[in-house]
């Protein structure tokens, strides 16, 4: 069975159900994967596998395979997951005026930095590989989503600016930057790349009013 097939076939189309399925037994089967994956993570496991998948999940090769189609897209349903929840936040903290939009911003860039650099082991083996380039692209359209419901909420973006040319483009840069950093033998301290992060992305969305 080619890639494509395993996608958009039947099996892909099974996947698709089992993804939003109600059914308690598939959803504990899905949530065990996911969870076996944290639990991983959290032990320092690297070159994550899906046979390290499931036998820490206690399913089998072909369950995991009827819930995702690859490592890849398993990766990419974790960091699609983690970038829902950080950008709903950063909405309701714009939203609320909890904190600044400087601030939220920061709040925003740290959390997402937390979590490449948390789940490293799994995202290094998937972004690393050959035919990796769409869950890159994958990472990159989630990010860009979350970006262009920031700039939605913005009152003053500047004259001339396409909300969905710089949301890719900052989502681009940013996650090929942290993934340059976190392949690198000594990474970064969290607090640098953030700075450094915060440094590069435009005024007008990281203190709104200015250009």
């Amino acid at each position: 069975m080619s890639r494509n097939e395993a996608v958009t076939g039947p099996l892909g189309e099974v996947r698709r159900t089992r993804e939003t399925s109600h059914d308690p037994k598939v959803a504990k089967t899905r949530a065990a994967i996911v969870a076996a994956v944290e639990d991983l993570v959290r032990e320092g496991h690297t070159g994550i596998t899906v046979s390290d998948i499931v036998r820490r999940a206690g399913t089998s090769r072909s369950g995991f395979y009827t819930h995702f189609a690859s490592l890849d897209e398993l990766s990419t349903s974790i960091l699609r997951d983690a970038f829902a929840t950080i950008g709903s936040d950063d909405l309701e903290l714009r939203r609320t005026a909890a904190v600044t939009s400087a601030e939220a911003s920061r709040i925003g860039l740290r959390r997402m930095v937390e979590h490449m650099l948390e789940h490293r082991g799994l995202y290094l083996g998937v972004f690393g590989l050959p035919q990796s380039s769409r869950a890159y692209e994958t990472a990159v359209d989630e990010f860009a989503l979350r970006l262009r419901q920031t700039i939605a909420v913005l009152s003053d973006v500047p004259a001339g600016i396409d909300p969905d040319d710089s949301a890719r483009f900052i989502a681009s840069g940013a996650l090929a930057l942290v993934i340059g950093w976190m392949r690198q033998d000594t990474v970064p301290p969290t607090a640098e790349m953030v700075q450094r992060l915060v440094a590069l992305m435009p005024a007008w969305l990281v203190v709104p009013g200015t250009d």
